[in-house]
């Protein structure tokens, strides 16, 4: 575990690196990872539903994570990325953690995610961490579903 890692909450000047480590995240890939109408977190933080967390190190952004109150004590975990010159250093532990305890500070029951085919890295990352595989008709109702995302995931918390 890196000890210079500090979890922060996302706040509007940290838009900028995030856009950066994200447009690198994206040239892993030969598939798209964003729609559209994908959105950034300073576009979406302040909405009373959402509360994203980013990682530091030295006050650079490392990597972020986020989450969307649903209904029923359920939430949906968002936009967990990591820089790809952190990885392996527990830095998606800390962001994990700090939403899981979050949540169950705040009664929240059940956390949903989806994500794209390619990631498979984070897919084992969440099976890994107590995340079993969901089908779409399990999913909450009120769960938006990414048209990128093709695989589903829940984790009871206690």
């Amino acid at each position: 575990m890196n000890p210079t890692i500090k979890i922060l909450p996302f706040q509007a000047e940290h838009q900028n690196e995030i856009d950066d480590m994200m447009g690198s995240i994206a040239l892993e890939f030969s598939e798209p990872i964003f729609t559209e109408n994908s959105k950034k977190m300073i576009d979406v933080y302040l909405m009373p539903k959402n509360k994203f967390w980013v990682a530091t190190e030295s006050n650079k952004v490392v990597g972020t994570i986020g989450i969307v109150k649903l209904s029923n004590e359920n939430i949906v975990l968002k936009s967990m990325f990591v820089d790809k010159k952190y990885r392996g250093q527990g830095i998606s532990h800390l962001l994990l953690d700090t939403l899981e305890k979050w949540a169950i500070q705040n009664t929240y029951k059940h956390i949903y995610l989806g994500t794209m085919t390619q990631f498979t890295g984070g897919q084992r990352f969440y099976q890994k961490n107590g995340f079993v595989k969901c089908n779409k008709t399990e999913l909450p109702t009120d769960f938006t579903i990414n048209p990128l995302d093709t695989i589903f995931f829940t984790k009871a918390l206690i």
